[in-house]
C-alpha cells in the first residue's frame, strides 16, 4: 500500500513539472504572454493543484484507513495466535487427561480383578473350612461316641474285676473248704468236683475278658 502512495505521489509530480514547463507556457516559442492567458494558466493550475490535493487527501484518508485496518489486522492476529496458543493448551491438557484416565482405568481394571481373584480365594476357603467343620463336627460326635464307649468298657472292667476278685475269693475259700474236707472228713461238707471244676472254667472265662478288655483299653487313644 505504502510503495502505490509514493508511486502516486511520483506520477504527480512528474505531471506537475509537465504541466509547468508546457510548451504554451514557454516564452521562448510563444512569445510573451498575455495578463489573460496567465490568469487562465494560473486557473487551471490552481484547480489541479486543488484536484491533486484533494487526491491527495484521499489518498492519505485511504492510507490511515489502511494503516487502521492494519493495525485491527494486527491485534486480531495477536488474538489469533492467543487463542490458538489456548487451544493448543487446551489440547496439550486433554492429551495429559486423556492419558491419565486411561492409566486409572487400567489401574481400576487391575485392581477389580486382583479383587475378584480375592474373593474367589475367600469363598473357596470358605468351602474348605466348612468342610473342615463338618469333619470335625463328625470326629467330636466319634470322639464322644468313644468315650462313653470306653467309659462302659472301663465300667465293664471295674465290674469284671470286682467278679474277678470275688470269684479268686471264693475258689480260696473252696480250697480251703476242700483242704479241710480232705484232712478231716468226718467234720467236712463234701464239696462236688464237677461244681469246682465248673467255677474254675468261669473264672478262667471272666480273666480271659478281663484281659480283652484291658487290650482295647490300652489300644485306645486318649481322649482330648
Amino acid at each position: 500500500m505504502l510503495l502505490l502512495v509514493l508511486c502516486f505521489l511520483g506520477l504527480l509530480a512528474a505531471g506537475f513539472l509537465y504541466f509547468y514547463r508546457s510548451p504554451e507556457e514557454s516564452p521562448e516559442k510563444n512569445g510573451p504572454r498575455t495578463k489573460t492567458h496567465g490568469f487562465d494558466l494560473a486557473t487551471q493550475l490552481q484547480k489541479k493543484i486543488s484536484s491533486h490535493e484533494q487526491k491527495l487527501k484521499d489518498i492519505e484518508y485511504t492510507l490511515q484507513a489502511a494503516q487502521l485496518e492494519l493495525a485491527q489486522t494486527k491485534e486480531k492476529e495477536k488474538i489469533l495466535l492467543k487463542e490458538r496458543s489456548q487451544n493448543a493448551f487446551d489440547i496439550e491438557q486433554y492429551e495429559k487427561f486423556k492419558k491419565e484416565y486411561q492409566t486409572l482405568k487400567t489401574e481400576l481394571s487391575h485392581k477389580e480383578e486382583a479383587l475378584e481373584t480375592e474373593i474367589t480365594r475367600g469363598r473357596r476357603l470358605d468351602s474348605q473350612l466348612l468342610g473342615i467343620k463338618t469333619d470335625a463336627e463328625i470326629l467330636k460326635k466319634r470322639i464322644i461316641a468313644s468315650d462313653d464307649a470306653f467309659r462302659r468298657s472301663q465300667a465293664t472292667i471295674e465290674t469284671l474285676t470286682r467278679e474277678l476278685i470275688l470269684a479268686k475269693k471264693t475258689i480260696a475259700d473252696q480250697k480251703k473248704i476242700v483242704q479241710e474236707h480232705s484232712e478231716n472228713k468226718a467234720e467236712g461238707e463234701w464239696v462236688s468236683r464237677i461244681e469246682f471244676n465248673k467255677i474254675e472254667i468261669e473264672l478262667k472265662e471272666k480273666e480271659a475278658m478281663i484281659q480283652k478288655l484291658l487290650s482295647l483299653k490300652k489300644s485306645q487313644p486318649p481322649s482330648p
